[in-house]
């Protein structure tokens, strides 16, 4: 029953679409009429937009010397900072003692490190601080340095010093000092040459 019905229904197909489209056909010319009876806009009556005035600022970039990272002034300024931040930031644990002792007995040979190697979240902390003075501080990447200094325990994190000129002074910033483990602290330090 059900494929007659089906079949019955295909053969009318043909006969209801002659239905739709003959009065569909019949009024085509009337809306071709209407089409050509609208204004037409010429060529002669458009004019083109003049456009809008255009305020180019160009941005100088100002290049700051950047202390070196060898520089025994900044080293020995880091140092005294380093030392300060452990000592006030002591725990009982035989673990941060051991960090500490590595680290301050490690403070004398830092690298320069090229600031373009740290971009990628993999390299984070450091790049998240880079990318963070960038965006919010408007610290041009010219005008930062990174310094590197491995640990003597190779199972630590190695410190990065991030130096930037900051009101007529340098910034310095010590990453990887703190271990959330023993401390959750940041620290910094103003320098001057």
């Amino acid at each position: 029953m059900a494929k007659l019905l089906f079949f019955l229904m295909l053969i009318s197909l043909p006969a209801l679409a002659d239905d739709i489209a003959a009065p569909v056909a019949n009024e085509t010319p009337e809306v071709i009429k209407e089409l050509e009876a609208l204004p037409v806009a010429t060529k002669q009556n458009v004019t083109e937009p003049e456009p809008e005035e255009t305020i180019l600022h160009t941005v100088k970039k100002k290049i700051i010397p950047i202390p070196e990272c060898h520089s025994p002034k900044l080293l020995n300024s880091a140092r005294e900072h380093i030392a300060t931040f452990l000592r006030t930031s002591a725990t009982n644990s035989t673990l941060f003692r051991r960090r500490r002792h590595f680290i301050l007995k490690s403070l004398d040979a830092f690298t320069t490190e090229n600031i373009a190697d740290y971009k990628t979240s993999a390299q984070s902390p450091v790049s998240d601080i880079i990318v963070d003075l960038k965006m919010n501080g408007g610290v041009l990447e010219e005008n930062m340095r990174l310094c590197k200094n491995e640990n003597i325990n190779q199972a630590e994190r190695p410190l990065f010093l991030l130096i930037w000129p900051e009101d007529g002074k340098y910034k310095v910033r010590i990453i990887n000092l703190s271990d959330k483990r023993y401390v959750n602290l940041e620290t910094s330090f103003i320098y001057e040459e």
